[in-house]
């Protein structure tokens, strides 16, 4: 028994490792064509035993095996002409990764990843090609080289992985697969051409080959391209992806409408297809990410996956309300619109308008501390809103804006708490979302809600009473404990 650990670097989704990193570390030392298998998300930089089992190496972790490889389980075809080096470049800059957030820190694809530190694999559509036959150019980094001068083989899987991933993409406009199964080539090489080196220019391809159950076949491979003669045929793989019964929350399974054609929003994710087309990408990326590793974000998507409407059948239908009484007010239904900060950057006082929707639905709008349109506008639509503060270092301005928002008869104060310091997003260190043309920041404006915060930064907050916050005085407080919220912002209403 051998030891392994799989570091952060080498991550797929946040927090797991990477499929091709993982089934390329398993199938090291093993003769000829080699299928691994996943059967679990692989940890990160935790120490994992690697067992030898009668010619296969078995991954355990806490609860028992969660990967394996051993002799191949399907033969590799050979593949059919490549694309030109040509096309693979044209295709590359196709990759939905660049104007999509797929999956930005991915080791393979990842798109807010240096060279160097990530492979940077931007599969694309190749142009006139049967839809999912997917191409990039890729040049290996001597950082990923080994002690003999050639990539290290679990590497070259990584960089094999995602184009299977993307060609699914493309063909049937779905996201949400995990790796399964992948089987790599081996048997013998080029003669004088020993592994892949370092600066070397690759063409990496990946196409549909077939559907079993819910799995989808892809064959992929990467090709050496030694120069202007043509591309050298090196090395096939075929993958295996696997699909959760049920798709992602927010998520559609049907594929949007091409680009340029009229949509009509059916689900969530329709919605957030229609802000990705029409918003400047450092727009959309700010409303669509979540910071650093986005690990909140995940666990929150989770946790509303959790979450099921019962149905009831054989009652009375004719008397339906979905009325509540909740801190003093009447709501329509039980949901309220949640402050977005800078929310007139997505529509022309983007504040204002959702505050409009809001009171026609009968349900509350939160202005954000940071948002476009000053409290004095939002409250000129006919309906005060609720109002959210963030604890900022100026007591003062809190103060003046508390008695602002006051005066102007908000009913409730939404405290956010969950700001002791920033949290840097991936869309903000991203190099390719610049900010549009002429654009300029909305803040400071005189008279508005929202000025740059004054200090540096936030001020961090205690538990219990904030007695020059109070709202109105003796008015009850109702709060949510930051330890029940599994890393969700926490916040305090009091009405």
């Amino acid at each position: 028994m051998s030891k392994i650990t799989i570091g952060r670097q080498f991550c797929g989704p946040p927090n797991s490792g990477n499929g091709g990193y993982v089934c390329g570390l398993l199938a090291e030392g093993l003769d000829g064509p080699v299928t691994a298998v996943l059967r679990a998300p692989i940890p990160l930089d935790v120490e994992l035993d690697l067992e030898d089992q009668e010619g296969a190496h078995v991954l355990l972790g806490e609860a028992g095996p969660i990967g394996s490889a051993g002799a191949a389980k399907m033969a590799l075809p050979d593949p059919p002409p490549a694309p030109s080096l040509e096309s693979a470049r044209a295709a590359a800059a196709r990759h939905v990764g660049l104007t999509n957030r797929v999956h930005p820190i991915c080791f393979t694809c990842g798109t807010a990843r240096e060279e160097g530190d990530g492979l940077r694999v931007f599969p694309g559509q190749v142009e006139g090609a049967e839809p999912g036959l997917v191409a990039c150019v890729w040049r290996a980094h001597e950082n990923f080289a080994r002690a003999d001068g050639t990539i290290a083989p679990e590497v070259v899987w990584a960089a094999i992985d995602c184009p299977g991933y993307f060609a699914w993409v493309e063909k049937e406009g779905r996201h949400g697969a995990l790796l399964g199964t992948m089987t790599g080539g081996g048997g013998p090489r080029p003669e004088g051409r020993r592994g892949v080196h370092p600066g070397r220019l690759a063409a990496v391809e990946g196409r549909p080959q077939g559907v079993r159950g819910r799995g989808a076949l892809f064959r992929r491979r990467r090709t050496a391209c030694p120069g202007p003669s043509g591309l050298d045929r090196h090395r096939a793989a075929a993958r295996r992806l696997s699909f959760p019964a049920l798709a992602p929350a927010g998520l559609s399974r049907h594929p949007p409408p091409p680009e340029g054609t009229s949509m009509r929003a059916a689900s969530v994710s329709d919605f957030r297809e229609l802000a990705r087309r029409r918003l400047p990408k450092i727009f959309f990326e700010y409303i669509d990410g979540g910071s650093y590793a986005e690990v909140t974000l995940a666990r929150n998507v989770r946790d509303l996956e959790e979450i099921a409407l019962r149905q009831r059948v054989m009652v009375d239908m004719t008397q339906l309300s979905m009325k509540v009484e909740t801190l003093g007010q009447t709501l329509a239904m039980p949901v309220g619109l949640a402050p977005v900060g800078m929310a007139g950057m997505y529509g022309r006082r983007g504040e204002a308008q959702a505050a409009r929707a809001a009171a026609s639905a009968g349900v509350p709008f939160t202005l954000s501390t940071v948002g476009v349109c000053s409290v004095e506008e939002v409250a000129r639509t006919g309906t005060p809103p609720w109002f959210q503060l963030y604890m900022l270092k100026d007591r003062g301005y809190m103060r003046e804006l508390l008695a602002r928002a006051k005066a102007l008869g908000c009913p409730v104060l939404v405290f956010t708490v969950d700001l002791p310091t920033p949290g840097p997003a991936i869309a903000t260190c991203d190099p390719v979302s610049p900010a549009p043309p002429g654009w300029r920041r909305p803040w400071p404006r005189p008279g508005t809600a929202s000025p740059t915060p004054p200090g540096p930064g936030t001020s961090s907050s205690t538990a219990g009473p904030i007695p020059w916050a109070r709202w109105p005085p003796r008015s009850p407080k109702a709060g949510v404990s930051p330890t029940s919220c599994r890393g969700s912002p926490a916040t305090s209403i009091a009405p």
